[in-house]
């Protein structure tokens, strides 16, 4: 079936599972197609602002408007103004200075984003965080100060990213209990990407992986972890950096590697006629 012929109900909830990549590709195939992938996405976003006060601001863009329509403006650190119920999708959460006190209540807030969440801010060295309850969230990334994420209370969150460059080094010990912990669980946690390692800290995790099963190298990047419990987890590793998955989220990988390289045939072919 002709992909652009599907009900535009049904053509939103596809286009909201396509990577970037998938949907810039359609966007080429003809200007019928690249409307109707503008027509059909409805990002929703939050930003927040500092300055003296911290505000969270939601923006919500509308099919037929060219601006992004403010419904909501959230004061933390003083009373709390909720003028319409909204499901967030994604929240960015970025600051350059040391964040303030109200960290804690901004986390809070984000155990109920759907799609993503992004921290990118320094936080205090004494700076700890437990969560009320789990993360909704498919993606959590961190960036900057690292060492207050503490990786088993986000394993509620499909995929996590984080920047292990300013990461305080941890023992060999501390990386086998984690990942023996994800492992037996049946946690929702998919993918777990690490990036900017140290070399230091690049051999400890890569030799407790090692260490959580049969390991057999697939190339030069890619080797396979099988587990007693007959579970399968696929890494694939470069100089900086370590993407662990589950065998689940490994072929779906796979899947998507495939339908996109059949995408790109496809487009090629028309671009050739």
């Amino acid at each position: 079936m002709h992909l652009l012929r599907l009900p535009l109900l049904v053509l939103i909830d596809v286009f909201k599972k396509m990577t970037f990549d998938e949907k810039f590709l359609i966007s080429l195939l003809s200007k019928r197609a690249r409307n109707t992938l503008k027509l059909t996405s409805v990002p929703v976003e939050f930003s927040i602002i500092t300055s003296e006060d911290l505000y969270v601001q939601s923006k919500n863009f509308i099919q037929s408007s060219r601006e992004p329509e403010d419904t909501s403006d959230y004061l933390i650190g003083g009373e709390m103004i909720n003028q319409k119920k909204l499901t967030i999708g994604k929240l960015n959460y970025h600051i350059t200075g040391d964040s303030s006190e109200f960290i804690p209540r901004v986390l809070d807030e984000c155990t109920e984003v759907t799609d993503m969440i992004w921290i990118d801010a320094k936080f205090p060295d004494d700076f700890e965080y437990t969560s009320p309850r789990p993360f909704k969230s498919e993606e959590f990334r961190v960036d900057k100060t690292v060492n207050w994420f503490n990786l088993a209370e986000f394993m509620s969150c499909r995929h996590i990213t984080v920047q292990l460059l300013h990461m305080r080094p941890r023992t060999e010990q501390y990386w086998s209990s984690f990942f023996t912990k994800w492992m037996d669980s049946d946690a929702r946690l998919q993918k777990l990407t690490f990036y900017f390692i140290e070399e230091p800290e690049f051999r400890k995790i890569m030799n407790v992986l090692g260490n959580q099963g049969t390991k057999r190298t697939i190339d030069e990047k890619w080797f396979e972890i099988k587990r007693r419990d007959g579970s399968e987890y696929f890494i694939e590793a470069f100089t900086t950096s370590i993407d662990i998955y589950t065998k689940h989220a490994y072929l779906e990988k796979l899947k998507r590697k495939e339908a996109f390289d059949e995408l790109a045939r496809k487009i090629g072919i028309n671009l050739r006629i």
